[in-house]
């Protein structure tokens, strides 16, 4: 009888996980990072599209199945998870995570993405959150930056960063969104994301410098 139990538990542990990745579908976010095996291997990523319960990671290695993989994120920070399965060029991983802390990843993936609704959106337009984790940032000069951000909001970051620090008013990539930086300080910097025309602009002005091939 214990034996029955404990494969009804897994049972019904396997059906709210399944339920929970279905109340959150993987969007299409395209986020650089570094992942460690229990093996202490240690490899570049990138998360071709991912949820607050799960990611498709692209890398050259693949651990095995059901192995403990270590994750981090630009902009999310360290999560584990276990490989849940194979893909042609990576493979899928599932988080083991506190619903707390997964609530907290769906809220910062949405703020990436933009998906959240308008009003949370308007509600938080202005707040900052506190947001402890790595990041790199693209010059435009094309050196990328090693920083760590500090905290994060709809409209703008501000980043903690040993090396040389960017100019006030030079565009760069945060993650994979364009910004201005609007302030340098002791061992930092802020940065204002761009709006939509600003961004239609400065992709026009990079095209007409540096045109298609044809």
């Amino acid at each position: 009888m214990a034996e029955a139990k404990r494969t009804d538990d897994e049972l019904g542990a396997s059906a709210e996980n399944g339920a929970e990745r279905r109340r959150f579908p993987r969007l299409d976010l395209r986020l650089q990072g570094r992942f460690l095996t229990e093996f202490d291997e240690d490899e570049a990523f990138e998360a071709r599209d991912m949820s607050c319960t799960s990611a498709h990671i692209a890398a050259t290695h693949r651990p095995e199945h059901g192995a403990l993989v270590i994750c981090y994120f630009d902009f999310l920070g360290r999560i584990v998870g276990t490989v849940d399965r194979h893909t042609e060029d990576g493979f899928i991983i599932l988080f083991d995570m506190a619903r707390h802390k997964a609530a907290r990843i769906a809220e910062k993936l949405e703020i990436l993405t933009g998906a959240g609704s308008m009003q949370s959106h308007e509600r938080r337009e202005s707040d900052r959150a506190d947001w402890d984790g790595p990041a790199r940032v693209l010059r435009e000069n094309g050196q990328i930056l090693s920083c760590r951000i500090l905290d994060f909001s709809l409209t703008g970051a501000s980043f903690e960063c040993a090396g040389p620090m960017p100019a006030v008013n030079e565009i760069v990539t945060a993650g994979h969104i364009p910004a201005k930086v609007v302030r340098i300080g002791d061992g930092g910097f802020a940065v204002r994301y761009l709006q939509k025309a600003e961004r239609e602009e400065l992709e026009a002005r990079r095209t007409s410098i540096d045109p298609p091939q044809a």
